[in-house]
């Protein structure tokens, strides 16, 4: 066990109302501050990583707050920024991606568990299995390859090649049997988990399995996203409304029912069962869209762009909740909705907050 706190490979090729929301106009927060942040020197025989309480807010601070912050874990080296960021399906693995290698950190010890070495490149996408048994990790230039890892030993299962660009997004079906990814290429491929053989492709960038495990999402560069039913491979809904440019991201949540995709700077929600725009999400301070995640529980979608500002809204009323200045690019909500946790940027640590109590 790496101590980091205070406690001492085979190869395969090949509802409401339509919404525009916009954030309303805030002066701009006081920048986060990494001052008691303590950075160790990185050695890739010897990772070590901190982590800290948070300060304790003021009262007047967390007045009328969502979230609270809890815990500041540093990354292991200031040399690269934070692409991918994941938490186990129990909520008690964080991993993220750190140059070109991959970091599981146990929430429940506060310590490094192990780091992932494979990748040649950046590490842009990660994604557990339900079951949370495996760890699926997508790469950039110049390896954008997809590997798989048991997450107890820390073995490489499978590496899956073929993708000659950047691999965007990773999804699991619900069974966890069936492993899909999109590409920069345009192409999505179909892989068996267990035997390492390919199933299908498809055209698109960006990918999806409902959660009831009937549909796929593709995203598509003509920004598009089309609802494909695994039954029979028919297209019931084509989503065009909105979106112009390439589709960056897509997911379902609240039980399937709402259809969500990312492209340039906007997120846009939509009803699955109708292909009814419910809401579209932008913020004044985001930049380019590069994440987001819901928290069901209570009508929260987190979102997070390249000027590093994460906002929080109500997905069903538009209404905006939160805003967190100049703290990362990557959001995950933890399963039962009570932590948020944030990362991403050059030089920022990966942030935990809590949902605070009525």
């Amino acid at each position: 066990m790496l101590s980091a706190c205070s406690q001492s490979l085979p190869t395969h090729q090949q509802t409401p109302s339509n919404k525009d929301v916009s954030i309303p106009e805030l002066p701009p927060p006081t920048p986060f501050s990494t001052s008691t942040i303590t950075r160790t020197p990185f050695s890739p025989k010897h990772p070590t990583a901190i982590c800290s309480p948070a300060p304790v807010p003021t009262a007047e601070q967390n007045q009328d707050r969502y979230l609270s912050e809890l815990l500041r874990i540093s990354t292991i080296t200031s040399d690269f920024e934070v692409y991918s960021l994941t938490l186990s399906p129990n909520d008690d693995i964080l991993a993220w991606g750190e140059g070109s290698n991959i970091y599981l950190w146990n929430l429940n010890e506060n310590q490094l568990l192990r780091m992932l070495e494979g990748h040649t490149g950046t590490i842009s996408y990660l994604e557990f299995s339900p079951d949370g048994k495996l760890l699926a990790s997508g790469g950039g230039y110049p390896d954008a390859s997809v590997r798989l890892w048991d997450v107890s030993s820390g073995n490489q299962l499978f590496v899956f090649e073929g993708q000659p660009q950047r691999v965007t997004n990773i999804t699991f079906d619900v069974d966890g049997a069936v492993i899909a990814f999109g590409g920069e290429d345009g192409t999505v491929r179909v892989w068996d988990v267990g035997t390492g053989e390919f199933h299908n492709s498809y055209a698109g960038s960006s990918v999806a399995f409902s959660a009831d495990g009937q549909k796929m999402a593709l995203g598509q560069k003509n920004g598009e996203v089309r609802l494909l039913d695994l039954s029979n491979d028919q297209l019931p809904h084509v989503f065009k409304e909105g979106h112009t440019g390439e589709i960056t991201s897509v997911a379902f949540a609240d039980h399937d029912r709402i259809l969500a995709a990312t492209s340039g700077l906007h997120l846009r929600l939509w009803d699955t069962a109708s292909g009814e725009l419910l809401h579209k999400f932008w913020g004044q301070f985001i930049g380019w869209m590069l994440d987001f995640d819901f928290n069901v529980n209570d009508d929260v979608v987190a979102f997070a762009g390249k000027e590093k500002y994460v906002y929080l809204s109500n997905f069903v009323t538009g209404e905006l909740i939160d805003v967190l200045p100049d703290i990362g690019t990557r959001v995950a909500f933890s399963s039962d909705g009570r932590k948020l946790v944030v990362a991403g940027g050059w030089d920022n640590p990966i942030t935990i907050w809590v949902v605070q109590e009525d």
